[in-house]
Order: structure tokens, then C-alpha cells, then sequence
């Protein structure tokens, strides 16, 4: 590897030191071992809110859990509710069909009476 480094000055009164490094290139198999990049920012309320967003989802996942632990299943009672609702729906429809029966007999008697 050979490395050269080149020392300009500037208009101002400057010193800008630049470096240019001559290297051998590395098979591409191992370029990605030799190439990165990093950086940070120090943290603040913008770069943070991600961050807290994803704690309050967690909590809130944790609190919904517990909740649903807490819950009694309260089957029972939707089972009876709709045992009565289809023995009523049942009935009603066996008296409306007893009356248009009934109906039809009746007319049919005084049909018959009437020729």
C-alpha cells in the first residue's frame, strides 16, 4: 500500500490537507469487508419519536394481553340468549303458519256452505 498525503494552502491563510491514497483493489469477493460507512447524530426529540412510538405499541400490546387475560369468557349467556331467540323465532313462525292454515280452511267452509 502506498499512501501519499499533499499539503495545499488556500487564499485565506488555510491549510487544507488532502490525501490521496493509492491502494491495491481487493477482489470484489472482499470488497464489501473493505467499504463502510457510519455515522450518528446525537439524539434529540426529532430522531427520537420513532423510538418511543415503538415502547408505547409495546405497552400497549403487554396492557391489551393482560386485559384479555383478566376478561371472563361469558359464553353462557350468549348461548342461552340465542337458544330463546331461535325457539321464539321458531314458534312464531309455526303460529303464523297454523293461522294461514286455519285461514284457508275457514274460507273454504264457508265456500263450500255458500254453493
Amino acid at each position: 500500500m502506498f499512501q501519499r498525503s499533499l499539503l495545499f494552502a488556500g487564499a485565506a491563510g488555510t491549510v487544507i490537507l488532502a490525501s490521496l491514497l493509492f491502494s491495491y483493489v481487493p477482489p470484489q469477493s472482499k470488497l464489501g469487508s473493505v467499504i463502510g460507512v457510519s455515522g450518528s447524530v446525537d439524539a434529540n426529540q426529532y430522531n427520537t419519536i420513532a423510538d418511543q412510538l415503538k415502547r408505547k405499541e409495546l405497552a400497549l400490546a403487554q396492557r391489551q394481553t393482560q386485559t384479555n387475560e383478566q376478561r371472563p369468557e361469558n359464553t353462557s349467556g350468549q348461548d342461552k340468549l340465542l337458544t330463546i331467540i331461535i325457539f321464539g323465532g321458531s314458534g312464531m313462525f309455526v303460529l303464523v303458519f297454523l293461522n294461514f292454515y286455519l285461514d284457508y280452511r275457514r274460507a273454504v267452509k264457508k265456500r263450500a256452505t255458500n254453493q
